[in-house]
């Protein structure tokens, strides 16, 4: 290589650097950081050929009901937005959970959502636990047309939306905010709240009532028997196995009435391991 050609490398390397603070994510969801375009005196809308892998992913019915369920608990949506008009052209999920008690269920929902999920990282955590397990899917159309739901511009829940959830989708938001007798909805006005309650009674049959969390000085749903059994019965075939805890004194009840045998999203899945990240290593429960 003559030194032309080495200068010219040296002066990419070094444009590079500079510009990598600054440089936004991939648009098709990988987390990944784009490269400065030289030519264009801009940064490029995607890595390398990642523009090829949001048109390849064809969600399953299991895949769209994880996502809508995630998305009213603990999920997040992020917006992909066109840099000239800054029009929200596509959206990705943002999944994290304490490593303390739902270290498998981040990854059984990582395994859920392949291939549209990206690298499961563990980092440290300054809230819940002192780690988290987190990922960010792809970019995906199907995620952009729930979180326009969702956001608008704030987190807010509709009937339409509710609608849309089966028991599946049900289970998934228990197993982010639920409990033995509540639903943690803290993110709702109570109106919104109430929406919930109506949808229970008459999608379900189960009632719920509004409870007020005093130290938060928010809304939270709550459930008394015969509803909190009732309840549970309508989740349990979907909750993971690692997640049973939280049926607290009603499980010998769900195992004996073989709600808890047959689990066919939990079976169908493995569990992943874990990438290196630049912080924390956990190994994957399943290696030795």
């Amino acid at each position: 290589m003559d030194n032309t050609q080495h200068d010219g490398r040296s002066r990419y390397e070094l444009i590079q650097r500079q510009k990598a603070d600054q440089a936004p994510l991939c648009a098709c969801g990988c987390g990944q950081k784009v490269l400065w375009c030289l030519h264009q005196k801009t940064y490029k809308k995607y890595r390398f050929n990642h523009h090829q892998r949001k048109a390849a992913i064809t969600l399953t019915p299991v895949q769209q009901q994880i996502i809508l369920g995630t998305m009213l608990g603990d999920g997040s949506a992020s917006f992909v937005r066109n840099r000239r008009t800054g029009a929200k052209t596509n959206a990705r999920l943002r999944i994290r959970h304490s490593t303390k008690r739902q270290l498998e269920y981040a990854q059984w929902l990582h395994a859920a959502l392949k291939p549209l999920s990206g690298e499961l990282r563990i980092r440290e955590n300054r809230g819940y636990g002192r780690e988290v397990a987190e990922f960010n899917t792809l970019s995906h159309q199907f995620i952009l047309e729930a979180a326009n739901q969702v956001y608008r511009p704030q987190k807010s829940i509709s009937r339409s939306f509710l609608d849309r959830l089966d028991e599946l989708g049900l289970a998934v938001w228990w197993m982010d905010d639920g409990s033995t007798t509540a639903l943690a909805t803290h993110a709702f006005t109570v109106p919104e709240n109430q929406l919930i309650v109506d949808w229970l009674q008459d999608r379900w049959g189960i009632t719920a009532a509004i409870g007020m969390d005093k130290r938060a000085r928010k809304p939270f749903l709550t459930f008394r028997q015969p509803n909190v059994i009732n309840m549970l019965r309508l989740v349990a075939p979907h909750v993971i196995q690692p997640l049973w805890y939280k049926f607290g004194r009603f499980l010998p009840t769900l195992l004996s009435e073989g709600r808890l045998s047959a689990c066919d999203e939990q079976a169908a899945l493995s569990r992943p391991s874990i990438s290196a990240s630049r912080r924390t290593i956990i190994s994957s429960p399943t290696e030795s």
